[in-house]
Parts: C-alpha cells; sequence; structure tokens
C-alpha cells in the first residue's frame, strides 16, 4: 500500500515537474518571438533633447526627465570591439540563451545564498531593455 502510493506520487511529481519545465521554458524561447521591438515605446517615453546648429553640429544635449543618456546610435556606427566588451561585462552569453542566463541565475542564486546578502545577479541585456521599456507606475 504504502509502496504504491510513494510510486504514483513519485510518478506524479515527475510528471508535474516535467510539465512545469516545459510550460516554464516554453513560455521563456517563444514569448520574445511575438513581442514587438520595444526601443520605439522607450523613445517615447524619455527622450533626449539635442540642440544643433544648421550645419549639424551638436550645440547642447539636455538629459532625460530621469536623468539617463539615451541617445540612438546606429549599431553600424558602434565598434565592433565596444560591443564585445559590453556583452562580456553585462552578459557574457547573451548569443547562447533567450533573454534568460539559467547558469547565471543558478551562480547568483548560490553566492547571494552562501554570503547571507546580494552578491551579484542574473540579469541579462534582454531583461535589462525589457525593464527600461516598463510603462506604468512603481511602487
Amino acid at each position: 500500500m504504502i509502496r504504491r502510493f510513494l510510486i504514483y506520487s513519485g510518478i506524479a511529481v515527475l510528471t508535474l515537474g516535467g510539465a512545469g519545465i516545459l510550460l516554464f521554458t516554453g513560455v521563456f524561447f517563444l514569448l520574445p518571438r511575438f513581442e514587438p521591438d520595444p526601443m520605439a515605446s522607450l523613445r517615447i517615453q524619455t527622450p533626449v533633447r539635442i540642440w544643433t546648429d544648421e550645419h549639424g553640429k551638436l550645440l547642447h544635449v539636455r538629459r532625460t526627465c530621469n536623468a539617463q543618456w539615451r541617445m540612438e546610435v546606429p549599431l553600424k556606427r558602434i565598434s565592433p570591439a565596444a560591443v564585445q566588451m559590453m556583452l562580456a561585462v553585462e552578459d557574457r552569453n547573451f548569443y547562447r540563451h533567450s533573454g534568460v542566463d539559467f547558469a547565471a541565475a543558478a551562480r547568483a542564486f548560490s553566492q547571494n545564498l552562501r554570503h547571507a546578502r546580494i552578491i551579484s545577479g542574473a540579469s541579462t541585456i534582454t531583461m535589462q531593455l525589457a525593464g527600461m521599456t516598463e510603462t506604468g507606475s512603481r511602487r
């Protein structure tokens, strides 16, 4: 009787756990493909004011309402070395995940648990961009 209960409980846990993992990973792998480009809403949200003369020479720049320097620069004007440096510092595994770096999350969790305080985080560039485009009030 107890053995049968344990077997059925184990099967239920494995089935529900597997379904949860499939649902969780499916959401993170499929959801980005249905989202529109967030940069348009980011530009409207907090524009940087730029003044130039009639020849296009920069005269003055005013930061956004939340004191950020958000200036649009085409990717082709950014050197590949600068892109690689930013990826190395901010999101080392950028090309190997779909927005969530589970290995970094596990590393950060273990470090924070071991030190009993926040030592490191696991946000990816994708997560940072999503946070910057968040609309609505924060409490």
